[in-house]
């Protein structure tokens, strides 16, 4: 077997040079073209050239990523979890430090897999890597199960004959990101059920319960002057129980044109500005936008890669419309000359900490200064999710205060005015 360095084109249309491993120059050639790859140059050598990287306009870049995605239904992308790319990923390490071959080891862990869905991607990989194409290769045909930044990390890995240590920060990566979305569960979804679910058991008794006061008052033949407030909601409560299919009609017809208005490219623009800009979570959300940014900036940094071209890959990762305009901006700044942060701070919406953070990495090329501002921006994600259980719970009492008040005008005025009068005729 022989060291052999290649120079290629990759599917992405970037130039690089790879070390293979080879019986000679023909099985190099065969296994590159195999992977997708154009070889240019095909030489022995022992020493793994740096990377130089050329970059492609986006569209060309879609379109080849569209003709390489296997459309998967919903049922099979919502049964694979990153707890489950998470396990193949601590599996298929042990196995390669145990000095297993890709093959080996995969066949191995489609035995130890539980969920059937899952196995059936495995068993793709599988059968191409007995073919001798990257598993990079298929897990891109699959990106809408394994992320894209973890997809890069595997390439990376296999592209420079280090897997173990792509793995190794695919697995980094991977926790982090669980450990982002335990934090919103643990702090924000029990407190929005109790909210939610205490709210609706008031309104229910309140709806449900005046029509039992109408029948009451009808029984006893007795005629109250209840307050003016008392009789508003009286009668809106009475007019939500019997004419409840109009309630509906609007509330239906309410949904369908934001669905359409969302359908927009304007109304989705809006929609997203609204989720950044709104007083209560728009921080929130915004922070966490922009940590998984700067966190795949980090890796693609570490890959090599130019900061444009980061940039571009930060593309796929984020959904906000808005946010992917700023990104867009971002790019621009970097070929005018200017720091990409720039079109983050016209948002007003980061820490002035973070900003400088990010001027002065640029500034003197330190990576190590995005690292510790990924370690603030985390910090800060934990502090406005504590601020948002705090602004949860201040509105949740509003509202219950407003329904407990409703609830006394509707339900409990009627019934000791009931009880009072029968005891004074009594």
């Amino acid at each position: 077997m022989r060291s052999f360095t290649c120079k290629v084109m990759t599917p992405q249309g970037q130039i690089i040079k790879i070390k293979l491993t080879e019986k000679d120059k023909m099985t190099c050639l065969k296994k590159l073209k195999r992977n997708g790859m154009t070889p240019i140059e095909i030489k022995p050598s022992l020493i793994i050239p740096p990377k130089v990287s050329r970059k492609i306009s986006s569209s060309i870049a879609a379109k080849r990523k569209e003709k390489q995605t296997i459309k998967l239904s919903k049922e099979i992308i919502k049964s694979i979890k990153i707890d489950d790319i998470l396990e193949f990923t601590e599996q298929l390490l042990f196995l390669k430090e145990a000095n297993f071959s890709n093959v080996s080891a995969l066949k191995i862990i489609i035995k130890n897999t539980k969920n059937d869905k899952f196995v059936n991607i495995l068993k793709v990989i599988l059968k191409n890597s007995e073919k001798n194409i990257y598993m990079y290769r298929t897990m891109e045909s699959y990106n809408q199960i394994f992320p894209l930044i973890y997809i890069n990390l595997i390439k990376n890995g296999e592209l420079t004959n280090a897997l173990n240590k792509g793995l190794k920060n695919a697995i980094e990566y991977l926790k982090k990101e669980e450990e982002l979305a335990n934090i919103i569960q643990e702090k924000l979804f029990p407190n929005i059920l109790l909210i939610f679910g205490t709210m609706l058991i008031m309104f229910l008794s309140i709806v449900l319960g005046v029509p039992l006061i109408e029948e009451l008052l009808f029984t006893t033949n007795i005629t109250l002057n209840l307050p003016l407030i008392t009789k508003i909601a009286f009668e809106i409560c009475s007019l939500i129980t019997y004419k409840w299919y109009i309630f509906i009609i609007l509330i239906g017809a309410s949904i369908l044109l934001i669905i359409l208005k969302l359908r927009t490219p304007e109304g989705k623009l809006k929609y997203d500005k609204f989720k950044y800009k709104n007083r209560i979570f728009g921080k929130t959300l915004y922070l966490l936008d922009f940590c998984r940014l700067i966190r795949s900036l980090v890796i693609n940094f570490e890959n090599k890669m130019r900061l444009q071209d980061c940039l571009e890959v930060g593309k796929d990762i984020v959904k906000n419309t808005y946010m992917l305009n700023t990104i867009e901006k971002s790019i621009n700044s970097i070929f005018t000359g200017n720091i990409w942060i720039e079109a983050f701070d016209e948002d007003k919406i980061l820490d002035q900490i973070v900003i400088e953070m990010v001027k002065k990495s640029a500034e003197t090329k330190n990576p190590k200064l995005i690292v510790k501002t990924i370690e603030y921006l985390e910090n800060q994600i934990n502090k406005e999710l504590e601020s948002l259980v705090v602004k949860l719970t201040e509105i949740s009492y509003i509202i219950l205060g407003i329904l407990f008040l409703i609830y006394i005008g509707t339900i409990l005025l009627p019934c000791i005015s009931v009880y009072l009068s029968s005891f004074l005729l009594f």
